[in-house]
């Protein structure tokens, strides 16, 4: 299966050596299918690999600033992002959004739709 994204492939166990797969917190399923359904949340989770500032972040991203805010709030809500705190010398303290998720799976039955997430990670972290 391809990750859509990152484009590579993935069948659930890290292709690197050096990873490990990790399951993450659960997500919010529907949170999670209508982030994903949105091109501009899909643009955003792109460009977050790693931490970014919500500045940073839309200067990546063709996404008016208003919406990007409103987007990376959905993100994270969802699960999708971490939010961390980036302490500066100066006093000022800024969030840095990331990809929580490398991999989202969804289950459907009669009763419910479940989402299940997991990431990689460095051997020993």
């Amino acid at each position: 299966m391809t990750d859509t994204l990152s484009g590579r492939e993935h069948r659930g166990e890290p292709t690197d050596a050096s990873l490990e797969w990790v399951e993450t917190p659960a997500v919010d399923a529907e949170a999670a299918l209508s982030a994903l359904d949105d091109a501009g949340c899909r643009r955003l989770l792109r460009a977050a690999g790693e931490p970014h500032t919500a500045g940073e972040l839309i200067e990546a991203c063709p996404i008016p600033r208003s919406t990007a805010y409103r987007k990376i709030d959905l993100l994270t809500e969802a699960g999708l992002f971490e939010e961390e705190i980036r302490i500066r010398s100066d006093g000022k303290h800024a969030s840095g959004y990331c990809r929580a998720v490398d991999e989202l799976t969804v289950s459907l039955s009669a009763d419910e739709v479940e989402a299940g997430a997991g990431r990689s990670r460095a051997l020993g972290d």
